[in-house]
């Protein structure tokens, strides 16, 4: 090996890491970019159509679904020289490459490993469901859960002030980030480290950053407004997850919404029960696992939930392969099965939802007796 050669591959093996993570973004970029103009019937009926009217009267009145600082951001996007379709695109593919900072952020405080946080935000960047969320369906789960992963390391950091803001902020973006909400309770609870105070400011965080729709001139009820008409929107059992209620269908959405509700919050309940009585410490790791338990439980068992609404969960999920390998193949269970119910909605797909019911619910209880099992293993 010549001089030349010795220094370059000096090079290559002192920054391998680097040299690692600047190919892993280039090559997140390269495969989301053949996506750049599919139109999804989401983005053909919702999207294109608020940038279109937002670009024309501004934020005078309430647009679309979602809650103003959605709003705000698409405002924001029309002042760009781009594509509507492409700035969509373009911003949720940001939020990806900061969420998967962020999730390797989490494993490297809990491991310690820099080349685990790698492969953390590796396959976080490159996972099929985050590209096929973002890049083709132009969906915004990534910002939403940027937030809710970024209160999550926080608290680990022992930082609960600044957490409840990121969940703040979680939420003001979209109503979903309460499915890790019953964790955070548990963990006050639990842990007995932090104040009820600091809950509030979730809610003051999101009066804060949605203070700009006073100029012009609307009110503050629409950040509660829009999320009860949102809460009634999809009278049906379920919308394309694979819940519990998939095995039943039809229309028994009004029938079920109670019942569904009330075992939700029991098993939510037993889960705070068990974990009481173990006196099983919220580690960082426990802490990564009740979250995902919350959320995990929350979609599985509440009705009228969206294939995208396990988003979170997911997400979680690679991060605990890192923190309990032994769940690597359920996690890419979860992740197939997010895969079909994509491309139901966005190719037409035909998939059989009950099928794939009897799948997540058996990957869920696989879950529960690992993590659980893990939990008191970390707390030893």
């Amino acid at each position: 090996m010549t001089k030349v050669e010795k220094r370059f591959a000096d090079f290559i093996t002192d920054h391998m890491i680097l040299i690692a993570f600047l190919l892993v973004s280039a090559f997140g970029a390269l495969a989301r970019l053949p996506m750049r103009d599919f139109a999804s019937i989401d983005a053909l009926g919702c999207l294109l159509p608020w940038y279109d009217e937002i670009s024309c009267n501004g934020l005078k009145v309430a647009v679309g679904n979602y809650n103003f600082p959605y709003q705000l951001v698409i405002y924001l996007m029309t002042k760009l020289p781009i594509e509507p379709l492409y700035a969509y695109k373009l911003l949720s593919s940001l939020f990806d490459y900061l969420l998967a900072g962020v999730c390797a952020l989490i494993v490297y405080s809990c491991t310690g490993k820099k080349r685990f946080s790698l492969f953390t935000y590796s396959v976080v960047l490159l996972s099929p469901v985050v590209i096929l969320n973002s890049s083709l369906w132009a969906q915004c789960d990534s910002i939403y859960v940027f937030f809710s992963m970024c209160g999550l390391y926080l608290l680990m950091k022992d930082r609960p002030f600044f957490a409840m803001c990121c969940f703040g902020m979680s939420l003001a973006f979209k109503l979903q980030a309460v499915f890790v909400f019953p964790a955070l309770i548990m963990l006050y609870l639990l842990t007995k480290k932090f104040s009820i105070l600091n809950f509030l400011m979730i809610p003051l965080t999101m009066i804060v950053i949605s203070l700009p729709m006073v100029h012009w001139g609307r009110s503050l009820t629409e950040l509660y407004e829009v999320y009860r008409g949102q809460t009634m929107t999809y009278p049906q059992i379920t919308m394309n997850y694979p819940s519990l209620y998939s095995l039943i269908g039809g229309d028994s959405y009004w029938m079920l919404k109670r019942y569904a509700i009330l075992v939700t919050i029991t098993a939510l309940g037993l889960l705070l029960v068990y974990l009481s009585s173990q006196k099983v410490e919220m580690t960082k790791k426990n802490m990564v696992i009740l979250l995902f338990l919350s959320a995990f439980t929350c979609v599985l068992l509440l009705p009228a939930m969206h294939e995208r609404y396990g988003y979170a969960y997911e997400i979680l999920a690679w991060i605990l392969v890192f923190l309990v390998p032994k769940t690597a193949p359920l996690c890419i269970g979860l992740q197939l099965l997010s895969m079909q119910t994509y491309s139901q909605f966005l190719f037409q797909t035909e998939i059989n939802l009950t099928a794939l019911g009897y799948a997540n619910i058996a990957i869920y209880f696989l879950y529960l007796y690992i993590l659980l099992r893990e939990m008191k293993q970390e707390s030893r």
